[in-house]
């Protein structure tokens, strides 16, 4: 793991409030002048690839000044020095952001302490630990098992396969939901999750429908939602048509179309990234009984995997719903349990991986359809800047325009958004989508999710470069000052990530031009062309061809990087 993955400084902020003696670790009264204190907070559990913040505050218990404490982190087997830069007084703290973002599912011993100081008799309080488990998106899985299978079945759902092919995966954990034991969940209950894999299996008979009429609005309304959907079975297409039935038309995205028998299955998208590493031709490991539902897609709808010899007739069909704002689908019109354990972990893994997936795409699908005030657009502010801050408010005000509905807009300093740190304030902004428009030399805001490393790329420079770089500190493009100040060429960045439980999105150039041009990019090219937003950020290049000082789309080109 790399050291600066982990050792992301955020803020340092003096506490002025006091801190009473008997709210800090119960100080013994046998502890001498001189005594320091830690305390680490952190989630019990967190996501995996989703970025969070470790608390760690560093306390003055005693009765003198302190300066120059230095606290050791230490994550598993790799550790780091944090030097607390701000004097200590008497009954003082100050409190440090660590943003870490764990690329591994599994346990994490995270502690911190300090060196006892000389003279400190009582060091119990110089020492914090915590157990953080990473998981993976949190993903449901929904047993329909509750209604009649059809005469000579008898293996029910494909549970055992659905658990077998997460297992197998970094993807890992899930959760678990028998309706024959627990009914039909709720849609708030399925709203905790960001993936519902909802498996039928042979369940059903020619005179119902599975999923139920319950389960098919709570579906319909959770997709609407956000939420994103695999559902599998033999016959959760059976008797459903676009016109009559808003499961089929609005969920699955599908028309019934016939039934097959034992047809093989062949891939006729093979571009599409659920069936990557997967045989063209698909074969059944379980012969299959009675017929399986063939389906085509309608309503936005895509066909993927088709019954070979039988005119291509739909097996697997998605629904992406990124350009509505809303959840995507993915459906197996047969039991899953029919594949190969290979075939059929991948087809699952690959389904999994595309519908949790967090890029551009989706959030400028959200933006477009978002309900009004739901959005917070942030300018810097003219009148601290002067004249060249308005190209930022211009540049958010091209990606406003992608919005539908009116939303809030505003700068750093506007309705307490953000805390005096740049960061924003979670306690007024929750679940909310925040775009920034300006670099971090302009813009408070983009300079603290920089310089807490919580955005996936930064800027900085040395004497002569400016530069764009990855969390790890590699240099992914440079540009010479020289350039960019004659105005006629730019480094430009689009990218997004979360803060918690909001989405934040920054713009900018180094220049005012170049922000400029990034707000114009992300309307023109990205908003209307959604196949430019499949990446979570962007790295582009502004060249002024035309020679008249004015950015033009068809001048930036993207900046490939690892």
């Amino acid at each position: 793991m790399n050291r600066r993955i982990l050792a992301l400084l955020l803020s340092s902020i003096i506490v002025l409030t006091t801190i009473p003696f008997c709210l800090v670790y119960m100080a013994s009264s046998e502890a001498s002048t001189r005594d320091l204190a830690v305390s680490l907070q952190v989630p019990a559990e967190v996501v995996v690839r989703e970025i969070v913040k470790i608390n760690i505050t560093t306390m003055n218990v005693g009765t003198v000044d302190e300066a120059n404490v230095t606290v050791r982190f230490t994550m598993n087997a790799v550790s780091f020095k944090l030097k607390v830069s701000k004097l200590l007084s008497p009954n003082s703290s100050v409190v440090n952001l660590v943003g870490w973002n764990a690329t591994q599912i599994g346990n994490y011993n995270i502690t911190i302490c300090i060196q006892p100081v000389t003279g400190e008799l009582f060091t119990k309080n110089n020492r914090d630990s915590h157990i953080v488990n990473v998981v993976s998106p949190r993903i449901l899985i929904v047993s329909d098992d509750d209604g009649p299978m059809l005469v000579g079945y008898r293996k029910g759902t494909s549970l055992p396969e659905f658990e077998d092919a997460l297992y197998q995966s970094v993807t890992g954990r899930y959760d678990l939901w028998k309706e024959s034991e627990r009914g039909h969940p709720s849609l708030e209950i399925l709203t905790k999750y960001k993936l519902v894999i909802w498996t039928c299996g042979d369940f059903n008979d020619l005179n119902a429908k599975v999923p139920d009429r319950i389960d098919s609005k709570t579906l319909e309304d959770y997709l609407n939602q956000g939420g994103n959907i695999v559902v599998e079975g033999q016959r959760i297409c059976w008797n459903r048509a676009s016109s009559i039935d808003a499961f089929a038309s609005k969920v699955l995205h599908i028309d019934y179309e016939a039934s097959i028998d034992s047809a093989p299955l062949q891939i006729v998208d093979s571009s599409h990234p659920i069936v990557a590493n997967l045989p063209m031709n698909l074969s059944w490991v379980v012969e299959p009984k009675d017929y399986a539902d063939s389906v085509e897609p309608v309503n936005g709808g895509q066909k993927i995997i088709g019954y070979g010899n039988r005119f291509q007739r739909g097996a697997v069909a998605i629904f992406d719903g990124a350009k509505m704002g809303i959840g995507s689908v993915v459906v197996y019109s047969f039991p899953i349990y029919w594949l190969s354990s290979y075939e059929r972990n991948v087809l699952v893994l690959n389904s999994v991986a595309w519908l949790t997936r967090f890029d551009l795409e989706l959030v400028v699908g959200k933006m477009a359809n978002a309900q009004a005030y739901s959005i917070r657009f942030v300018y810097t502010n003219p009148d601290e800047l002067g004249g060249t801050a308005t190209f930022d408010a211009a540049a958010g005000a091209m990606v406003y325009s992608v919005c539908q509905n009116p939303q809030y807009q505003g700068f750093s300093s506007t309705r307490n958004w953000f805390l005096p740190s740049g960061q924003v304030n979670s306690t007024e902004i929750n679940q909310s989508i925040i775009v920034i428009a300006g670099n971090p030399i302009s813009q408070r805001a983009t300079e603290f999710y920089e310089d807490a490393e919580l955005s996936p790329i930064k800027s900085s420079q040395n004497s002569t470069h400016y530069l764009l770089e990855n969390r790890a500190g590699e240099v992914l493009a440079a540009m010479p000052k020289i350039a960019i100040y004659a105005g006629q060429e730019d480094l430009l960045v689009i990218q997004v990530f979360t803060d918690g439980n909001n989405t934040v999105v920054t713009l900018y150039g180094f220049s005012w031009r170049g922000t400029w041009a990034s707000g114009m990019y992300f309307a023109e090219v990205m908003a209307k062309n959604l196949s430019k937003c499949s990446k979570a950020c962007y790295l582009l290049r502004w060249q002024d061809t035309s020679m008249d000082g004015i950015p033009q789309t068809v001048e930036i080109n993207e900046i490939e990087f690892g």
